[in-house]
């Protein structure tokens, strides 16, 4: 018997109208599970084991989300094998112990802002690895960014608020948890993201005070604002003065 090229397969698949027969099809045979990558548009990954085999065969896949620790080897692999993506939340279930694989760092940020450049929602919440380098690239090379989550990203600094600062797109910023203080406060206040920010989330620390949630006020857009932390940081005056800005107060929650 003749041997079924793609194109009978991608028929005969395409023909399956139960998904979970599709998934079965996929388990038993390779070139079905070739196929079906390459009709993903969004893949939500619990292990990291046939990354090496699926990614290489979904070049259409536009969202992507794992929970896991990726090595830089894992994300170039995604950056040079699914340039389309749009959306990336990456988000860690667990903070990583001392037996887990290394997390990818600014490299694997970089090789990822160079590839997917139309990168619209980005999630790397806990993610401890990478710094300003990767922070900067992706945001300066992703011009349709709207969403960027850094909640709890240790290594990221005022450096990466200047680049930030340089968007004219960005809507949603979470920076709870990363090492910034009033002047990278200052420089988004100060940038083009001030004329497009809506909604804005820190965590008080050392370093943020009253003066730079005074700065706040100058960005335009911003319409929601949450301080966490903010006892023996920032005073009631700073919020109120944000709550009382004309024509457009800000809704915050401290």
């Amino acid at each position: 018997m003749k041997r079924l090229g793609e194109d009978e397969l991608g028929y005969i698949f395409d023909k399956i109208p139960n998904p979970n027969d599709r998934k079965s099809f996929s388990k038993v045979c390779k070139e079905f599970l070739k196929i079906a990558c390459s009709r993903l548009q969004r893949l939500h990954i619990s292990s990291t084991d046939l990354l090496s085999y699926i990614l290489p065969e979904s070049p259409n896949l536009r969202g992507f989300i794992c929970s896991k620790e990726l090595s830089n080897i894992h994300m170039k692999l995604l950056a040079q094998s699914c340039p389309k993506l749009t959306y990336i939340n990456l988000r860690l279930e667990q903070n990583l112990g001392c037996q887990a694989d290394p997390d990818f760092s600014d490299d694997a940020l970089c090789a990822l802002a160079n590839a997917c450049t139309n990168l619209s929602k980005l999630i790397l919440n806990k993610r401890l690895h990478f710094g300003d380098v990767g922070v900067s690239s992706l945001v300066r090379l992703s011009k349709n960014l709207q969403h960027l989550d850094l909640s709890g990203c240790v290594s990221v600094t005022d450096e990466s608020l200047k680049a930030i600062g340089e968007s004219n797109c960005l809507t949603y910023l979470f920076l709870r948890g990363c090492l910034i203080t009033d002047l990278g406060l200052e420089y988004l206040a100060n940038g083009d993201v001030k004329n497009c920010l809506n909604v804005l989330y820190l965590r008080a620390r050392d370093g943020i005070s009253d003066i730079g949630i005074f700065h706040l006020k100058q960005i335009v857009r911003l319409r929601f604002l949450v301080v966490e932390n903010c006892r023996g940081y920032i005073t009631s005056s700073g919020i109120e003065s944000l709550e009382s800005r004309s024509p457009s107060p800000i809704k915050c929650i401290h």
